[in-house]
């Protein structure tokens, strides 16, 4: 094996964020469907979107608090804690529904902790990608494979979530969920220790909080945009079921081909940058552009009326969507000091989560008096306007200069890409 994966500590963090995400899809899904299946519950429809609250909005507000956590102490420390949490707490879930003791108010007990421990393991793996790496183009590797392991998961987890649930029952799919995580704890603690280069300059170690922050003014712009055009993605998710029900009079085999379409076209944007890592410098009119043409493709997903047309559009805005976050995420990783790793993609993880439930609690209050086709366009219209404050972001420094060396470059000033 060659590339990065040929790297055992590379293999084991993959691994571990591959089988617990593909666990948290599947468990996901089970505890969407105890909810609605039990009769005894009352308002089941409220208790669903309490529940949905329930597992973004404890990821929203904790990741902010354990991101200096994630910079003071060990990394690999971080991860074996947070898998260790969530095993013990989805084994609880798991014996509780065993013994027929589960109701709403200890399932919300037990899911808020389980949730609010997701960021100190996605945030801690993230700011490990860089101390694993050995260079610039090996980190870009990273980002693009790990960005795709979420997409790969859910797919697989979704696929056969169902499944699991028909033959193993709700219950066995808390155990599932719970076995996971234990597997992933096994590949964390064979990581090695994984701290932050003590010898960045740019990077003091006595500087507490988020101060650090106000030397990044162009990645912090460029994070709160991200966030917005993840508020104007995520109803997606929403508008999929509609257009199979009312635009196609399809069920399932539809649906499930149009969720296939926009996961597949992020898988090969990332598959591509695996394979051919390449850093962009001149970004300023590429991160328009892109995110102008994912506008252009959601208002034709509102014209379209034939399966062939949805998917394809899917699968093109899958792709975009998935550039846009490769140029951010990667600017990411180069432009904060690995002192910061932790604080910052904890918060960043906590501005994307809070994104969704804010984009479909606005859905849920225009669906009924919007159409779909009109909400779709405005949507369209939103990430426009969000376009062209992409243009507002400077282009990312070359390798090896932060952003707070950029920062006073002149805003006009392109720079050629240079492929790694």
């Amino acid at each position: 094996m060659s590339g990065p994966l040929a790297s055992r500590p590379i293999q084991y963090l993959f691994l571990a964020r591959f089988v617990s995400a593909t666990g948290d899809k599947m468990f996901a899904i089970a505890l969407s469907w105890w909810v609605v299946a039990d009769a005894s519950i009352p308002n089941r429809e409220l208790t669903l979107g309490l529940l949905l609250a329930v597992a973004t909005l404890p990821i929203a507000l904790a990741g902010p608090f354990l991101g200096p956590l994630i910079d003071r102490v060990n990394k690999r420390s971080c991860l074996v804690v947070a898998d260790l949490g969530r095993c013990v707490l989805a084994c609880a879930l798991a014996y509780v529904i065993h013994q027929g003791l589960l109701t709403v108010p200890v399932l919300f007990g037990l899911c808020i902790p389980l949730f609010a421990l997701t960021p100190l393991f996605d945030s801690a793996a993230s700011a490990s990608l860089s101390p694993l790496s050995n260079g610039p183009q090996m980190l870009s590797q990273l980002v693009a494979l790990e960005s795709a392991i979420p997409n790969l998961a859910s797919t697989l987890g979704a696929l056969f979530g169902s499944g699991a649930i028909a033959l193993w029952g709700v219950e066995g799919a808390f155990w599932f969920n719970a076995g996971s995580f234990l597997v992933s704890l096994v590949f964390v603690a064979r990581l090695p220790p994984l701290a932050a280069r003590r010898g960045d300059a740019q990077s003091p170690l006595h500087e507490t909080g988020y101060g650090f922050l106000r030397r990044y003014p162009d990645t912090v712009l460029l994070m709160a945009l991200f966030g917005l055009i993840n508020f104007f993605v995520a109803p997606i998710f929403l508008y999929l079921p509609l257009l199979t029900r009312d635009v196609l009079n399809g069920g399932g085999f539809e649906l499930s081909l149009l969720e296939l379409a926009f996961a597949l076209g992020n898988l090969l944007l990332f598959a591509f940058f695996a394979a051919w890592p390449s850093t962009f410098v001149r970004t300023r009119w590429l991160r328009f552009g892109l995110v102008l043409a994912s506008a252009g493709i959601m208002w034709f997903l509102a014209e379209a009326r034939t399966l062939g047309m949805l998917f394809m559009l899917l699968l093109i805005w899958g792709v975009l969507v998935a550039f846009v976050s490769y140029l951010a995420l990667s600017a990411f990783q180069r432009c904060i000091p690995d002192a910061f790793k932790g604080r910052f993609f904890a918060l960043l993880g906590s501005v994307c989560t809070l994104a969704v439930p804010l984009s479909f609690a606005l859905f849920g209050i225009l669906s009924g008096r919007v159409g779909l086709q009109e909400l779709i366009y405005g949507n369209a219209a939103g990430a426009a306007l969000v376009s062209v404050a992409f243009l507002l972001v400077g282009n990312d420094p070359p390798e090896g200069i932060s952003d707070s060396s950029s920062a006073s470059r002149d805003a006009g000033t392109d720079r050629q890409d240079q492929p790694l």
